[in-house]
């Protein structure tokens, strides 16, 4: 199948559970409108090629709280969890709620495309500097005393390399808190650089065969090369916007003559620089070029926990992946982000332009 164009799309995990009190029906509820319109567009464009990724930060951190209350039970019980298997585990039950209503729809609407969730590994070094510095929030907020309750948690000391992060004392062993806001913590973790991506391959002949692939759920699964050669899991949780940057630097390689564009579908509908709050957003972005967004980056425009990886995976895309052109929006925007109408576009070369 002569493919021409290809469209990652990564949906952010927080755009599947938006507030811890979502239950199941929620979820499945907002990924359904998700899955809409990508199958509005799927439905336009038949002849392109879809890979679609997504996070599971606030799923593998509700895992991780199931543990904790496990653990802290009184009789405890059984319910023992790594982060390696928490991963898994939402690869699995995130692809599945992509992929039920989007193959329903396609289905439906006679196009002959259809989606397939894979379980994807993503290489990462054993000793990557992240493993030492935890980055990445996985689970909702929580309060200190929620932390306490739901943690057991026995005592907090500062992280001094790191600001407003805590090392908290747990039954699980110890586990590292930031406070994002006065009393409003989240749960880190560590976060590698991911060097490669096992399952590439069987996404690739996905791809050539008309279907669409649903891989490197939540970043990947992260696993090293020990010397033996097999490959380990290790304890941490990749960023899924660099994981899936990633994957559009080994598409572009593969397909060096077939345009890519990166889609990135988050909670805010375009870039803002200096966003503070709903009521304060700062300046939105209509589109700008990587210089910009490299100036940008080296002032205190953008958060570490949520805009500024992203703009750092729109980076490595453009710069390593050569990727065409990188959208920045949320779901309901997408149709008008395609067409430049909405959204935030960022292009190799590019003057910066703002919304008024």
């Amino acid at each position: 199948m002569t493919l021409e164009r290809i469209i990652v799309t990564a949906l952010g995990g927080n755009q599947i559970a938006k507030s811890k009190t979502d239950m199941l029906p929620q979820q499945y509820a907002v990924t359904r409108e998700t899955a809409e319109v990508l199958a509005d567009i799927i439905s336009e464009k038949p002849d392109h090629g879809y890979v679609i990724t997504h996070g599971n930060g606030p799923q593998v951190g509700a895992e991780m709280d199931m543990a904790a209350l496990a653990a802290s039970s009184n009789p405890p019980f059984n319910y023992q969890q790594a982060l390696h298997a928490a991963g898994a585990k939402t690869q699995g039950l995130i692809g599945h709620m992509i992929l039920n209503p989007l193959n329903n729809l396609l289905e439906a609407s006679n196009i002959g495309q259809r989606a397939t969730a894979l379980v994807t590994e993503v290489v990462v070094d054993f000793d990557d500097p992240g493993f030492q510095l935890p980055t990445k929030p996985v689970g909702t907020e929580h309060t200190w005393d929620e932390i306490e309750q739901i943690f057991h948690a026995t005592a907090k000391r500062p992280n001094k390399p790191q600001k407003d992060v805590w090392e908290v004392d747990t039954p699980l062993g110890p586990l590292t808190f930031k406070e994002y806001e006065v009393d409003r913590y989240r749960q880190v973790v560590a976060s590698p650089i991911p060097r490669d991506i096992r399952e590439f391959g069987s996404i690739t002949d996905l791809l050539e065969a008309g279907k669409i692939p649903i891989a490197v759920g939540g970043g990947g699964i992260p696993v090293y090369k020990d010397p033996s050669g097999a490959y380990i899991p290790k304890e941490a949780v990749i960023d899924k916007d660099r994981a899936s940057a990633l994957l559009v630097k080994m598409l572009s390689d593969k397909y060096q003559s077939t345009p890519i564009d990166f889609v990135i579908l988050t909670a805010t509908d375009k870039v803002y620089l200096d966003w503070k709050s709903e009521e304060e957003k700062g300046d939105g972005i209509q589109r700008m070029g990587i210089a910009a967004a490299k100036e940008y980056l080296e002032g205190p425009h953008f958060d570490e926990g949520s805009m500024k990886p992203k703009i750092q995976a729109a980076i490595y895309a453009i710069e390593n992946g050569d990727a065409d052109r990188v959208i920045i929006t949320t779901p309901d925007k997408l149709q008008s982000a395609l067409v430049g109408d909405a959204g935030t576009t960022i292009k190799k070369e590019c003057a910066t332009v703002f919304y008024r």
